[in-house]
């Protein structure tokens, strides 16, 4: 009975170490969110008195099933790229995988709190943002999580929804950048350091500013002195009164009434009417309500102050453009950079493997943004975005003006090129259809991957040999927080839906069935890996399409997203085999269990048959013989 019991003991611990180790391998299910934009009205500047402003942006979305949770998130640029937060802890773990408030540049607020409920299948909040200057611009959107089919509000009448959204984001995100918000998201006064030679900004150069007895101005908040960064630029923000800035001055540099100004000055440093901006020492800044204008805004006018520093004889300054900050987001069907480069009218470039892409000029502040058709697009090469300078002293009222209206045209532009290309394919060589770009080794380049809307393919080492049943991780670039996790056949093969793929930069961890250090992939790196298959199968991850088919078909918000469901018969094969996947391993998993747990029970009751059985025949004794 003993030896019994025993075997039955072991039965039960060796089924439960099996059943342990089954469902660890399992990747846990996972949701799936959904990105939406959010719009809004122009924004507000209010002065907190303690030396931040307060931007208010009224935020708004509708199309939402009804009574579902939507998350406020905000997205800002920053050197490394994108950051985005819902401005709680336990959201961001959800979300993004990880606590982001850390991380964000500034303090963020949302009426009602980030988590909003879809009434009526709409949202309507206000976000205020507490800086004393925005350098890399701000995104709003919504995300839901895990959306069922559910009602969805659709003007007065109802509709049910068959399509869930994802990533339903469009270029109408609503942002608040240096150049949408006026007065301008730079704190008062403000202006940038410069050589008066170079006319290139100033890195490394404290500014002080003195109240009307040139004492140093102290309030809560107010940094005061301030060390510019690589694009010269100085922020305060103090209340109402007369206020003078002091500089000190870094060695071979004075500071003077009468500097020698080179006179391309005039076109770069200026206030927004145009007119003279140039800061000398101790001239007053008199912060007033007194103008008709400032009595009617209630606050005084925006105070622009630039501050020229004459080298003399010595070397003028002369460095290559560096980046502030930059975004990359995925907009359905283009790609959106934008970002804030150290010097003024710089030319950036964006190409991949020598093929020039788009082109724009910076403007005088250094803001950039572009948006490249996913179509366009090379799933195998990164982005190689590149910075040429531009002599500031052979500036040429020409040059100023292109930067102004380049933005403007390249819309018009790009249906122009697209026009006379279909006029002209039956006569043109390919060879003529696209620029090269040559890159100069003095100037500035960081490269970027595609963000892929769709994922498929084999998980490779470095020495191209595949990977069986190794686990694949999605990780966002911008906090190195795992949000998906999957894991390839017995052949190395796997696919992402596009609905767990973000609309942020991220890379892939593939970890080696058995153990073994973690690969590490962009998704340019994986498309790489997977160049014949993808060739083969005519499939593209920018895209999301298979023979120039998309994968996920049409949906409400195909327009919008560039991404669709799956019923489409023509083009579901890839989608067909991840779901199958999904499925015979989901089916495979469970039935796995239940027999455990059948098992379980059956041992379970076979030990207190014995038991009971033991208890009514107890062991013969002696006598009994």
């Amino acid at each position: 009975m003993k030896k019994i019991r025993l075997i039955i003991f072991l039965t039960i611990f060796f089924t439960f170490i099996i059943a342990f180790k089954v469902s660890a391998q399992a990747p846990p299910a996972q949701p799936s969110q959904s990105w939406k934009c959010l719009r809004g009205e122009p924004q507000g500047f209010t002065f907190t008195g303690a030396g931040n402003t307060n931007l208010t942006q009224d935020l708004y979305a509708d199309g939402y099933p009804l009574n579902i949770d939507a998350y406020v998130v905000t997205c800002v640029g920053t050197k490394e790229g994108a950051v985005c937060t819902t401005t709680d802890a336990d959201y961001d773990k959800l979300i993004f995988g990880a606590d982001n408030t850390k991380r964000f540049p500034y303090a963020v607020s949302i009426a009602g709190g980030s988590k909003q409920k879809t009434e009526l299948g709409k949202i309507n909040t206000t976000a205020t943002i507490a800086t004393t200057g925005l350098s890399g611009g701000v995104s709003f959107y919504s995300v839901t999580i895990d959306e069922p089919e559910k009602i969805i509000a659709e003007g007065l009448g109802m509709k049910q929804s068959t399509n869930p959204f994802i990533n339903n984001v469009t270029t109408e995100c609503v942002s608040i950048s240096w150049t949408t918000i006026v007065p301008p998201t730079r704190s008062d006064p403000f202006g940038i350091v410069f050589d008066s030679q170079s006319l290139e900004p100033l890195p490394n150069v404290e500014v002080t500013i003195l109240d009307k007895n040139k004492k140093l101005v102290d309030l809560l908040g107010l940094t005061n002195p301030q060390t510019t960064e690589a694009d010269g630029l100085f922020n305060f923000l103090v209340s109402p009164g007369t206020y003078y800035l002091t500089v000190s001055v870094p060695g071979g540099y004075v500071f003077t009434a009468n500097p020698n100004l080179h006179p391309n000055y005039v076109k770069i440093y200026h206030k927004v009417d145009g007119t003279n901006s140039i800061y000398k020492p101790d001239e007053p800044i008199v912060e007033e309500i007194d103008t008709p204008e400032e009595i009617r805004n209630r606050k005084p006018n925006v105070e622009h102050r630039d501050i020229p520093l004459d080298p003399g004889t010595n070397k003028p300054y002369n460095v290559q453009p560096s980046t502030i900050a930059y975004r990359m987001t995925r907009l359905g069907n283009t790609t959106k950079i934008e970002g804030k480069i150290s010097h003024p009218f710089t030319n950036v470039s964006f190409s991949q493997g020598g093929t020039l892409l788009s082109k724009v000029k910076a403007s005088r502040f250094g803001d950039y943004k572009v948006f490249l058709e996913n179509a366009k697009l090379k799933q195998d090469e990164d982005i190689i975005v590149l910075y040429t300078k531009v002599d500031l002293t052979k500036l040429d009222i020409i040059e100023i003006s292109s930067s102004f209206i380049f933005t403007q045209l390249q819309t018009l532009n790009r249906f122009f090129n697209s026009f006379i290309s279909i006029l002209l394919s039956p006569f043109s060589s390919p060879s003529f259809a696209q620029a090269t770009i040559r890159i100069s080794p003095s100037a500035e380049t960081f490269s970027l991957s595609p963000i892929f809307s769709y994922i498929e393919g084999y998980a490779y080492d470095r020495n191209n040999n595949v990977l069986p049943s190794s686990r694949v991780r999605l990780k966002l670039k911008m906090n190195d927080a795992s949000i998906y996790e999957t894991k390839a056949d017995e052949k190395g093969y796997f696919i992402i839906l596009p609905k767990y793929i973000p609309i942020f930069p991220y890379y892939l961890e593939i970890i080696p069935q058995g153990g073994g250090a973690p690969l590490t992939y962009t998704p340019s790196a994986l498309a790489k890996k997977n160049k014949k298959y993808l060739t083969k199968e005519k499939i593209n991850l920018v895209e999301g399409t298979k023979d120039n088919k998309s994968i996920i078909s049409d949906s409400p918000t195909s327009t919008q997203s560039g991404i669709t469901n799956v019923n489409q018969q023509d083009s579901k094969t890839s989608v067909n085999k991840s779901l199958d996947a999904e499925k015979k391993s989901k089916i495979s998993s469970m039935l796995f269990l239940l027999f455990i747990i059948f098992i379980f029970f059956v041992l379970i009751g076979l030990t207190v048959f014995f038991i009971i059985k033991n208890r009514n025949n107890p062991p013969l004794s002696q006598q009994d013989f």
